[in-house]
């Protein structure tokens, strides 16, 4: 019962909150009427938050010990709802400007072109590094550096961003990706000749580590390195490298970070790649520096232990199977690129998975050419942006 008092105070202040939250949600949905389903989407929420509240209300009124932990329970179910609603989504729609809106409109661009047929709206923060809230698959908040507005550099890293909603929506996609890890370890236990118990045992304990590795963060996060490349081909993949190449830490080096090794995410990456796009001259390019990288450090046994490269082909092939079976509608990048010579005829001109492989193309092979391109470029995504949202 000594809790009885704290469940008290959060019965006092969900009230307030949920009164102050309903008054911003209204004013947000006057300020923009055609965005039904954000909004619908939200009070949806609140209403669960009001349930929660209510149940609370009924263990504060018994008043029995037995009781308290459901309590306690459903103070933390509403705390999480209000957060969720409040600081991660009121918080960004107060601060959306021009800025937010232009992104946004190209984001939903991007979705309808590439073939995202479940994302209904996004929700944009210009204010850091790349990260997506995909609570809501079919409403993600995504954050993005503020320089996107004026450049293209490291955009292609919103296609991963949304491929967690992805990931989030079809769940056979993690079972799958779980069940083929847990496949291959098990085949790796069956390798080997005859062993001491004490032998097996270390083995085991090896095994056992590396496949418990592999959580459903890194599952995640690796699906959405497959799942950009797929989407944009190379031009997520010449991201991906650029990004790994400014990183002084070791590729190989295996730690608790959601993310895995940047040595295995080139891996999956490349193999995203349709066949025709790993004989660009672009992706040739890239992938020779990365592995000159690569060449500074060397693998080591942890990794090639967890991420060894049967494991990741089988990750890939269970991906993009999973993407073709549960995502039809969803289009593979496979667009030739335009040569070297090309260069300085190539008009932006496309969808923004088309800009941004024209993009990566000249700015890793003719440089000199970026400059002017990209002006004529981002006027382009302007425009993009503009019939995305007049169809909003």
């Amino acid at each position: 019962m000594d809790r009885l008092p704290f469940l008290r105070a959060k019965a006092a202040d969900g009230e307030l909150h949920l009164k102050w939250l309903r008054g911003e949600l209204a004013s947000l949905r006057a300020r923009a009427p055609s965005r039904v389903q954000l909004f619908d989407r939200l009070d949806a929420e609140v209403r669960g938050a009001q349930a929660r509240l209510s149940d609370l209300r009924v263990v504060i009124s018994a008043a029995h010990p037995t009781l308290i932990d459901r309590g306690v329970e459903c103070a933390h179910l509403l705390d999480a709802i209000l957060n969720k609603v409040s600081v991660t989504y009121v918080g960004a729609l107060r601060k959306e400007g021009d800025s937010e809106r232009h992104i946004r409109g190209l984001v939903l661009s991007a979705s309808r072109s590439s073939g995202m047929t479940w994302i209904e709206d996004v929700v944009v923060r210009l204010d850091g590094a790349h990260a997506v809230f995909a609570t809501f698959p079919e409403i993600p908040l995504l954050v993005a550096p503020p320089r996107h507005i004026a450049s293209l550099y490291d955009m292609p890293g919103l296609y991963h961003e949304l491929g967690h909603t992805a990931f989030m929506k079809f769940a056979t996609i993690g079972e799958r990706m779980r069940k083929t890890v847990a496949e291959y370890f098990a085949a790796q236990r069956r390798l080997g000749g005859p062993l001491t118990p004490g032998q097996r045992a270390a083995r085991e304990e090896r095994l056992v580590a590396a496949e418990r590795y592999w959580t459903e963060w890194q599952l995640a996060e690796l699906f959405c390195d497959i799942f950009g490349t797929y989407v944009c081909g190379p031009g997520h993949y010449a991201s991906f490298v650029d990004l790994g190449l400014r990183m002084a830490y070791d590729p190989f080096e295996v730690i608790g970070d959601p993310h895995p090794p940047d040595a295995a995410r080139e891996r999956v990456c490349y193999e995203a790649l349709s066949f025709t796009n790993h004989r660009e001259q672009l992706v040739k390019i890239v992938r020779k520096a990365w592995k000159a990288h690569e060449g500074r450090f060397g693998s080591n046994h942890q990794y090639m232990l967890r991420c060894g490269d049967e494991l990741l082909a089988k990750l890939v092939d269970v991906a993009i199977g999973c993407i073709e079976a549960e995502i039809a509608t969803l289009r593979r990048y496979q667009a030739p690129l335009p040569s070297v010579d090309q260069v300085e005829k190539v008009t932006p001109t496309g969808s923004l998975e088309d800009i941004l492989n024209q993009s990566a193309t000249i700015l890793f092979l003719a440089p000199e050419h970026y400059e002017k391109w990209e002006g004529t470029a981002l006027d382009w995504c302007a425009r993009l942006a503009s019939e995305a949202l007049a169809h909003d």
